[in-house]
């Protein structure tokens, strides 16, 4: 039907490097032309009596090849082929995107799954079937399918138009990062900062045709120099490079502005929640969440940062003490890292450098997917045969009882050009159609991390090892679900309290003990971790973790104040220091423009960034059952995997979550009861 066009191919696993720039106008045309076509039959012969495999699965299908297209194209976005490629990629997904918004404000549409859900037949119908008929008619009511044509118009407009301006958001911090390096040509600027931290600066350097090293402004090599260089002025200066990038201050001010991006797109997005009936953004975007209010969202935003307070007054006076120690007096943003280090090393007897050289990246991967093993089921085979992007591509077949479940595509390392921050994303979901033929999931794991010392075995300090079990987690949500119907089998379709709630579950794991020693082998002698050694990184992690809670706190709060009260005469700035205010901890972010790098709320987390902090809560709730019966515990894994990964989001979480404890989490009873979403 579509010829030999590559991302129009229905095989099991996508052609990659088939995929040139001559393909994509013609894929989008045939996608486009075909979904009309199907679309105007579904709504010729299913008007008078709808059924479920005319109407819900032959959308499915057609959702499922618009999506397995759109998503190759999103994978090979990342490897930056030439403009030529930009261009038409850019033209790909406009195109694909104004029909889906078509689609999905379509009434006839609509009218069809209403008619279908109130139908006899749909009383019969299982629970999840239900709820896949429950999602879709509150989607299509979401996409403004019950306005008047001109209302639908222009929320279609105001769409369109923030798609680009998110999409442009991200592509001028790509710049703004880029744009900015410091040569270095003495070495004793970077003393304290580690060996292989100097080697990939040294390497950048030499890929400029210069000598020494060259600082530049990723987000790994900020985090790394921040608390181990001992030159304060080389902290000063990449500190304020960094967290004014993108923005009308700092080295390339007004260059790669994003202001004027984050006041058109909330402006829009006021008016689109306008449209749909509601008073402000953040309403709306609790649609698909736990939470069922702005209060009850602020009045566990407000309790989080009550029960901080304490901890955030005694690690400020015991940053101030260190600092004074070293002759710091006027403790400033750029030395809380280093001296938080400090404080860690005195007080645990254990640097962050020593414990890195007992994770290399592939023993613990390797280990990892034994820990998947044991606790589900499932065994992760590397397979060699497969067509990748890039060379790093790693591919893992899921397996259970020698069935495929699934792929998971491993990609270890950020490249030039790409977004930073870690992410996971189905290439397909898993779904039956109406002919019982399964189609299996894969997944695509990107973690981003910053390439070292080639032919080095590559070394994981903690924040990179929760990356990967947190990106992990996503794949096994994907993976690992038994549900048929792509609604309610993909994440994509789950609120975001709910998506991230996998990985900080998977996260919890990296602060046992009895699990780092297990995972770890020291990538010279073999050697893991002792128990003393183990406890001591327990205790080294669990000091100075202010900046990243603070950090986290002060997004959410800004990010869903933003979406709540926006319109009543604050700008963004106020509206940020008025959070950092509240925050108290890290006020001198104020100052700064961190906001115009938050590209968090521009590719899906709008008014949603306190789900992070949120689902952290019932993770740790969860993992109670763990700590009980036993970290390694099969019984209790293969218990989670029944009770919350099977069903996918056939249900809500709230109630997986009571299957597998036993009881309803706190954080549900706390306020207003959640409406099952």
């Amino acid at each position: 039907m579509f010829g030999h066009n590559p991302l129009l191919q229905t095989g099991e696993l996508p052609l990659f490097s088939q995929v040139h720039t001559e393909h994509l106008a013609p894929a989008a045309q045939a996608l486009i032309a075909d979904s009309r076509r199907q679309v105007d039959e579904t709504l010729q012969t299913q008007a008078l009596f709808p059924t479920w495999d005319d109407v819900v699965l032959a959308m499915s299908d057609l959702y499922a090849r618009l999506d397995a297209a759109q998503r190759i194209v999103m994978v090979l976005d990342s490897v930056a082929i030439d403009d030529d490629w930009r261009r038409a990629a850019s033209d790909f997904h406009d195109q694909l995107n104004a029909y889906r918004a078509e689609l999905a404000a379509s009434p006839q549409l609509h009218a069809l799954y209403a008619s279908l859900g109130a139908s006899p037949i749909a009383r019969l119908f299982d629970p999840s079937r239900q709820r896949v008929l429950e999602k879709t008619v509150a989607r299509y009511r979401r996409s403004g399918s019950m306005l008047p044509a001109t209302s639908r118009e222009r929320l279609a407009y105001l769409t369109a138009v923030n798609q680009q301006l998110e999409a442009d958001f991200s592509y001028q911090l790509i710049q703004a990062t880029a744009a900015w390096s410091k040569h270095i040509q003495d070495e004793t600027l970077l003393e304290g900062v580690p060996a292989s931290l100097k080697h990939s600066m040294a390497a950048k350097a030499r890929a400029q045709g210069l000598t020494g090293w060259l600082v530049t402004l990723e987000g790994e090599t900020v985090r790394r120099l921040l608390a181990q260089a001992a030159n304060r002025g080389l902290r000063q200066e990449v500190c304020s490079a960094f967290y004014s990038r993108a923005s009308d201050i700092g080295p390339h001010a007004g260059l790669y502005d994003n202001s004027d991006h984050l006041r058109v797109v909330m402006d829009g997005r006021h008016e689109i929640a306008k449209l749909l009936g509601y008073d402000n953004f953040a309403q709306l975007a609790l649609e698909n969440q736990m939470a069922t209010s702005t209060d009850q969202v602020l009045a566990f935003l407000q309790k989080q940062l009550a029960s901080e307070q304490s901890t955030f007054a005694s690690d400020l006076l015991q940053l101030q003490a260190m600092a004074a120690s070293h002759g710091v007096f006027d403790l400033k943003l750029w030395d809380y890292a280093f001296f938080a280090q400090r404080i860690r090393q005195q007080v645990a007897g254990v640097s962050a450098q020593q414990l890195r050289e007992y994770f290399t990246l592939d023993d613990t991967l390797f280990r990892l997917c034994e820990l998947f093993q044991q606790l589900f089921g499932v065994q992760f085979v590397e397979r060699t045969d497969f067509d990748r992007w890039s060379a790093s591509v790693r591919l893992f077949e899921v397996q259970e009882f020698n069935e495929v479940l699934g792929y998971v595509f491993f990609e270890p390392f950020l490249r030039a050009g790409a977004d930073e921050a870690p992410n996971s994303f189905a290439l397909r979901d898993r779904h039956k159609d109406a002919e019982g033929l399964l189609t299996r999931p894969s997944v695509v794991l990107q973690c981003n991390f910053m390439q070292e010392e080639p032919g080095q075995p590559y070394l994981l300090d903690h924040a990179q090892l929760r990356v990967l079990f947190h990106e992990f987690g996503h794949c096994l949500q994907q993976v690992l679900t038994s549900a048929e119907h792509r609604e309610v089998s993909s994440s994509s379709g789950y609120g975001r309290d709910t998506s991230e709630f996998i990985g900080e579950f998977l996260e919890q794991w990296c602060f046992q003990p009895e699990v780092l020693t297990w995972l770890s082998r020291h990538h010279q002698t073999g050697e893991r971790l002792s128990d003393g050694l183990a406890h001591r990184q327990v205790s080294h992690l669990s000091i100075q973790t202010c900046w990243d809670t603070a950090e986290l706190l002060m997004a959410a709060l800004f990010d869903f104040e933003l979406h709540r009260t926006w319109g009543d005469g604050r700008s963004i700035e106020q509206v940020f220091d008025d959070a950092a205010v509240q925050v108290g901890y890290l006020t001198e972010l104020s100052g700064l423009r961190p906001v115009n790098q938050l590209t968090h709320i521009m590719q899906g987390y709008e008014a949603n960034l306190y789900s992070y902090r949120w689902s952290g809560v019932l993770a740790k709730e969860a993992f109670s059952r763990f700590l009980r019966e036993g970290v390694f515990s099969p019984q209790a894994g293969r218990a989670f995997r029944e009770t919350v990964l099977a069903p996918g989001n056939s249900r809500p979480l709230c109630e997986s979550l009571q299957v597998f404890l036993g009881v309803t989490p706190g954080i549900l009873l706390q306020g207003q009861e959640p409406l099952a979403h």
